[in-house]
């Protein structure tokens, strides 16, 4: 009997380099049949709710905008070629992500977690959206064929404290920046990585679980 490999990324929704991360995975797991688990982490775990600028959050963060535009030119030069048309300029607003997170693992339970998790991506550094606000998440939600009116109840008690303790869980097993992807149970690996390797690691789950799917290469690629 097969056994689908897991794969669990840990991530928050405003990190450039966890989109990148979040691209190449998708692509290292097309056709594999391995499932992704999505796993919150806070960045900016004492935000406050309603956010900030992004202008004080950058100055606050990196000194000066103009650290923050070199770390941004970077990210946009590796994005680039992923398909990922960073627009920093046109972000407002530094969130707090906890509802976003909420509408992730929500969406999750429907199997719609990783498109969820694009299309807020997406219009956090492409469209330059404030995730934060309970229109724009109505908004990703209908996207991704979600109720938007039950886009309230991302804000409850339960539904954001799932969020933060998902965040201090993650802290208590020493993940203290991200991205991180985590091979079933044995294999972790920080960064942005190459699809390559994030290819040989699926590669090494699937030979752990003893199968491989016929559609398969010998090398865990998806057959031509």
């Amino acid at each position: 009997l097969f056994r689908s490999p897991t794969v669990t990324f840990v991530a928050d929704l405003v990190c450039p380099w966890c989109y990148i991360a979040f691209v190449r995975l998708q692509r290292a797991m097309a056709g594999s049949g391995a499932s992704l688990i999505w796993h919150p982490f806070l960045l900016n775990p004492y935000l406050p709710l309603e956010g900030v600028t992004r202008r004080h959050y950058l100055e606050r963060k990196f000194g000066s905008l103009a650290q923050a535009l070199a770390v941004h030119r970077r990210a946009a030069e590796v994005g680039a070629p992923e398909g990922i048309a960073f627009a920093f300029g046109a972000i407002d607003a530094q969130p707090n992500t906890l509802a976003a997170h909420a509408l992730v693992l929500a969406a999750a339970r429907l199997g719609r977690g990783a498109a969820a998790a694009a299309a807020l991506f997406r219009a956090y550094f492409v469209d330059g959206a404030d995730i934060g606000r309970l229109e724009v998440l109505a908004g990703v939600a209908a996207e991704v064929g979600l109720d938007p009116r039950q886009v309230a109840a991302l804000t409850t008690e339960a539904a954001l404290g799932c969020v933060a303790s998902a965040h201090e869980q993650a802290y208590a097993l020493g993940v203290s920046g991200v991205p991180v992807c985590r091979f079933g149970d044995d294999h972790v690996i920080a960064g942005a990585q190459p699809v390559e390797v994030l290819e040989a690691l699926l590669d090494l789950e699937f030979y752990r679980l003893g199968a491989v799917p016929e559609n398969w290469s010998a090398q865990g690629r998806q057959a031509s």
